[in-house]
Parts: structure tokens; sequence; C-alpha cells
């Protein structure tokens, strides 16, 4: 399409404002062209690939708390019940004298703001806190942001959960919905 939108245009020059080309010269435009576009797909397919990770197990020693970003309305807005899988499986990990915890959240937001902080009157300071105290109680926590396409586990409890009744829901066993994941996850 390069070299035919060249040769159109170098005809035109060449009728209006008789200006003529080497043939060459335009051939290795159209390749310029072509090769950029061919190189900007290579780098959408590659930031694509990137994107279909898989889930990693902790190392030994270590417990992951997995947590995604679909929220049901109920919750009280966007951040607050994105955060709040955070606050809440750091609570249930106290609970359980869990220690040495990898949360991963593909609410790159909330990362960011745990790592460096926000402003005293940031609406979910007080939230933040919380879970900046929780992570110093549990003796070793890291968070990093995950893709959603490596975290499909939680992704599929979080779209489960938003159909369920509010509220916190400790499972004991993963239900059969996600088992299938998990298999997928530990084969991978």
């Amino acid at each position: 399409m390069a070299t035919a939108w060249m040769i159109w245009k170098d005809r035109c020059n060449l009728d209006h404002k008789r200006e003529v080309k080497h043939p060459q010269l335009i051939v290795n435009f159209a390749l310029s062209i072509a090769r950029d576009c061919y190189s900007k797909i290579q780098v959408k397919m590659q930031n694509k690939k990137r994107r279909e990770g898989k889930w990693n197990c902790p190392q030994d020693g270590w417990i992951k708390l997995n947590t995604d970003g679909a929220v049901n309305p109920r919750m009280g807005g966007l951040m607050q019940g994105r955060c709040g899988g955070v606050r809440e499986g750091l609570k249930i990990a106290k609970k359980k004298s869990m220690k040495n915890i990898v949360i991963e959240t593909d609410f790159e937001m909330l990362v960011r703001a745990l790592h460096k902080g926000v402003n005293v009157d940031h609406p979910l300071e007080i939230m933040l806190q919380d879970c900046k105290e929780d992570m110093l109680e549990v003796n070793a926590c890291s968070i990093s942001h995950i893709f959603r396409e490596s975290n499909r586990c939680s992704d599929r409890y979080a779209k489960m959960g938003q159909e369920a009744n509010p509220g916190v829901h400790e499972l004991s066993n993963p239900l059969l919905e996600v088992l299938e994941l998990i298999n997928i996850d530990l084969k991978s």
C-alpha cells in the first residue's frame, strides 16, 4: 500500500510540479515504511506475549496472596473495593499466623501507593496505612503488580464474587470453577 501511495504521489508531483524522483528512491522509501510498520507490529505482539504470562509458585517458605481488581459497586467504590482485597487477605493471613507473604495484584496504582505512599488527605490513606501495618506484622511481605492474564484464578473468583452476598468469604478448598485454572497453572 505504501508503494502504491508513493507511486501516486510521485505521479502527482510529475503532473503538477514537474518533479521527477528516481524510482529506486520511491521503492526505498516504501520499504522503510513497511519495515517500520512491521517492527511496530512485532513490538505489539511481544507486549501481548509478555502479558500472556502464567502464575508462578512462591519460593519455599512463602505464601502467595493474589488479588484482583474486579469490583462490585456494593463495595463502596472502585478504589476501596480494589484495596479491600489486599487488606482482607492480610487480615486473614494474620489471623492464621501466616508469615512471609508475596502479594500480587493487577491494581498497579495500589502497588505504587503502598511503595511510595500517598498524601495524608488521600481518601484511601487510612486503608493504605492499615495495609502497611499488616504487611509489617507478617514478618516479611512484598507486593507487586501482575497482569490479569497471569492472575486468572483471582480474576475468576473476583467475577464470581460480584454475584455473591456482600462480605468476605473464606474458602478451605478451591471451587470447581477455579480448579481447572489451577491445574492449567500447575502444568505450565
